[in-house]
Parts: structure tokens; sequence; C-alpha cells
């Protein structure tokens, strides 16, 4: 469980780092800053797995959500408040796999939903 726990997790940062990637080059801008935000249903584990800490999503935990990111897109982005209109937008949807709507750039900013 735990090793399917890793490699979900890994793939799910290497979406999100493509992701900023792609929008870096094909915008110019880059990303600096980043908001993290939660899903209807805030699961903390893929494919319910049982809630330890072993399994828990990095991105879920207060202490190593930033870290997960900085570590793989390999660069240290600033932290910044969320803004209610995203926060409302991601709280009306239940996502249980990742989508490229759970990422809304805006200039150099990230805000990204956590499913």
């Amino acid at each position: 469980m735990l090793n399917k726990s890793n490699k979900l997790e890994k793939q799910y940062l290497k979406n999100i780092t493509d992701e900023i990637i792609r929008y870096e080059k094909e915008t110019g801008k880059n990303i600096n800053n980043i908001a993290i935000y939660y899903d209807k249903k805030k699961d903390k584990t893929f494919c319910d797995f049982k809630n330890n800490t072993f399994t828990i999503k990095s991105l879920y935990t207060s202490y190593a959500k930033y870290d997960a990111i900085i570590y793989y897109l390999n660069k240290k982005l600033n932290i910044v408040n969320k803004e209610r209109k995203y926060e409302q937008y991601f709280k009306q949807n239940n996502w249980n796999q990742f989508s490229k709507k759970q990422l809304i750039f805006e200039e150099d900013t990230l805000h990204l939903c956590v499913y």
C-alpha cells in the first residue's frame, strides 16, 4: 500500500509540475507564487487508502504541502493567501483524480486545488 501511495503521489506531483512548466513556456511568465486549496471532499489519501502517516498525501498536510511542490519543481515558490473566488470554485468540485481544472494560473501565481 505504501509503495502504491508513493507512486501515485509522485505521478500527481509530476502532473502538477508539468503543467507549471507548460504554462511558463507558453506564456513566458514565471510562476513565483502558489496558493493551495482543497475540493469539497478533502481526501487525505489516494484511492481511499487507510488514513495513516504513511499514506497521507503530502499536499494535504500543513507541514509538507509546499515542500513537496518545491522539491518536484526544483524551484522556490512564495506562499500566498487564498482568494475567496477560487476557494468557492474549488469547493464546488469533488475530484477523485488529477484534472487540469485543479490548476488556475493567474500571471505569476498558481492557484492549486488538492483533490
